[in-house]
């Protein structure tokens, strides 16, 4: 195994998650702990649901400790232990994170987290899922449309009737995103001033709100040139509304 080249090892560490990596190689010997510091190596994070308090609070003691240029990811997938979730102090200098996913985030620790994810030069995919039932998403969405990097998002929230009160974006305000996913309810006319901030994007998929219909006359056009993918989620959508509502996105 020692005749095996760092290059190789890295592609190795790159299907293991960092805190199992660390617990692994940290104290093997000083090759290992030469790796384990090195620029090449980024690290992985997943926080599991099934984790035990004492592995959770472990593994958390851990990222902290790392390197923070060296961190490329980190999952939340665990509802419990929101203290450390709102203490985790992101900042400029991880300029290598790309991708944050939290469940159950409570919507206060998501709202004061987001402003922090701007500076960060590579942070391309967000997934957040809030915890409370929460009807009014026009906070977090303004904070999403904020990260000028980001072109991945996965929005679940536990509404059965979710508004945005958002309006309509000037060109100055597009957004990067090219995935845009609602896993929540949204009303087709709301939809339209969120799609006004994403005109970049080429998967779009939401669960229409019941009972929402569109009045021609009522919904500017939106062009969304790179468009490729849509889903459309609903019990009761009627022929003559999904007609209005494509021809409105030519």
């Amino acid at each position: 195994m020692e005749n095996l080249s760092n290059e190789l090892f890295y592609e190795i560490f790159d299907y293991l998650d960092s805190c199992d990596i660390y617990q692994a190689f940290s104290n093997l010997n000083y090759r290992f702990q030469r790796l384990l510091n090195s620029s090449s190596l980024l690290f992985k994070t997943t926080f599991h649901r099934s984790a035990s308090e004492q592995k959770f609070i472990k593994n958390y003691k851990q990222i902290i400790c790392f390197d923070k240029n060296q961190i490329l990811s980190i999952h939340f997938l665990s509802s419990t232990h929101k203290k450390m979730i709102s203490s985790l102090n992101i900042d400029s200098s991880f300029n290598r994170l790309e991708s944050l996913v939290f469940h159950s985030i409570e919507p206060d620790i998501l709202i004061s987290l987001l402003p922090k994810l701007i500076p960060l030069p590579r942070f391309f995919s967000l997934t957040i899922n809030t915890r409370n039932i929460l009807k009014d998403l026009t906070g977090i969405y303004r904070f999403i449309f904020d990260l000028p990097k980001l072109q991945y998002i996965r929005f679940f929230a536990m509404a059965s009737e979710a508004t945005v009160f958002l309006p309509f974006s000037i060109h100055k305000q597009i957004s990067n995103i090219k995935h845009l996913i609602m896993n929540h309810s949204i009303a087709l006319h709301k939809l339209f001033s969120i799609l006004s901030y994403t005109s970049q994007i080429d998967h779009l998929s939401f669960t229409q709100k019941r009972y929402s219909t569109l009045k021609s006359e009522l919904i500017s056009p939106i062009l969304l040139p790179n468009l490729t993918h849509l889903s459309i989620y609903g019990t009761d959508l009627t022929f003559d509304t999904f007609e209005i509502f494509i021809t409105k996105i030519y």
